[in-house]
């Protein structure tokens, strides 16, 4: 009986990682309750938006290809300085040079990867499907130190004052580990009751992440000891987002909570009564939510009061990326906007010529974004359109 009870524990979590796009694209996959309801499903699917706040009509700039490189499957990509960090699925990490696409160095991390590296004081640490977590020198690729961990790494880690946070999978839970970033050493873990499916929210005192168990938790940040835990209405499947000392936090259906970072009492509550799963956005006074419906919410960060909302064309794929007086908001068919946090205008609108796989990165007018076979690619707007003049033209 013990053996059978295991048995179909393995075989609902192995389903359930593979509805959810486990382990090649965790970053870019809906959650499986997202995909089982029919109403999401038609009303995330790509076509025209209608509506107040439509975004229908508005000129879309064709960006155009200014380099390619193939890779040997999708990528994760973080930007360091002036280079294009990419992290094969399949395990390869490398340094792109961001002007021409010159490869500048490789690492084979040996094991699937499943989330972009981070980076950080001139190193990048990533983690993969067989518990190894690397640092590596961002300018030589070379291997600083490397770490066996007790789980499979899903999600970025996160660097925060000389630490590394890692969130590591181990079956139907999760574990949060914490490492000297300098050296690769073990400072504390931490189990949790649930499993956890992003990158954890750092306070000065607190560690917060969510989880499928319908949690919001804090972990001491020093010790690795829970300090609290408070229910939330739903699956939480986006990573919290932290600032000052409050703690956001979505579950799938749009509740929004914002809590006290030091014993988890409400700030505000707001449901959007939408399904969520990409992490919040918060910045100058905000917060960014983008709905599977393709709706991005802007509520005010103190209060939870709705500042705007903008409809768009597609459905929205991909985390937010802060840009200069706004965000850019990606969505799966390719399209990407720049939005104006003040009224919730899109000031521009972006095309490429395919969609992507993973999360873009876009950097000064740039876009970089990883195919779903594996060819990595930079977007330049045309130069008419970016103010240049054509090559020759004087």
């Amino acid at each position: 009986m013990l053996l059978a009870g295991a048995f179909a524990s393995i075989f609902i979590y192995a389903l359930f990682r593979f509805l959810s796009g486990f382990p090649a694209a965790s970053v870019t996959a809906p959650p499986p309750e997202i995909n089982a309801n029919p109403a999401i499903r038609d009303a995330g699917a790509e076509g025209h938006a209608n509506g107040n706040g439509e975004t229908s009509g508005h000129p879309l700039i064709e960006l155009q290809a200014a380099w390619e490189v193939k890779a040997d499957a999708p990528c994760f990509l973080a930007w360091a300085d002036d280079r294009l960090l990419a992290a094969s699925a399949r395990g390869e990490v490398m340094a792109v040079e961001a002007d021409g696409g010159n490869i500048l160095w490789r690492y084979d991390t040996g094991g699937w990867i499943s989330a972009s590296p981070a980076y950080a004081g001139g190193r990048l640490y990533i983690g993969n499907s067989r518990g190894m977590v690397f640092a590596l020198d961002s300018a030589s690729g070379k291997e600083l130190w490397a770490f066996q961990a007790e789980g499979e790494v899903l999600s970025t880690p996160l660097v925060q004052e000389g630490r590394l946070y890692l969130v590591l999978d181990q079956g139907m839970n999760s574990s949060v580990c914490c490492l000297d970033a300098a050296s690769g050493v073990r400072i504390w873990s931490h189990q949790t009751r649930g499993w956890v499916a992003g990158t954890p929210a750092a306070c000065a005192k607190s560690l917060h992440v969510g989880t499928y168990d319908r949690e919001a938790v804090a972990l001491n940040i020093v010790t690795g000891k829970q300090e609290w835990a408070r229910p939330t209405s739903r699956v939480v499947f986006a990573p919290p987002a932290a600032a000052g000392e409050t703690v956001y936090y979505v579950s799938i259906d749009g509740n929004v909570s914002a809590l006290r970072a030091e014993d988890g009492s409400p700030v505000w509550e707001r449901p959007l009564q939408e399904f969520v799963w990409l992490p919040p956005l918060v910045g100058q006074g905000a917060v960014l939510l983008g709905s599977y419906e393709r709706n991005l919410y802007a509520l005010n960060e103190a209060t939870g009061e709705e500042l705007w909302k903008v409809r768009l064309d597609g459905a929205l794929g991909f985390p937010l990326q802060a840009c200069e007086g706004g965000a850019y908001v990606f969505t799966a068919g390719g399209n990407v906007y720049q939005v104006s946090l003040e009224s919730g205008k899109v000031a521009k609108a972006y095309r490429s010529g395919e969609p992507p796989g993973t999360a873009p990165v876009m950097v000064n007018g740039v876009l970089y974004a990883s195919t779903r076979d594996g060819r990595l690619r930079a977007y330049r707007q045309p130069p008419e359109v970016a103010g240049e003049k054509p090559a020759g033209e004087k």
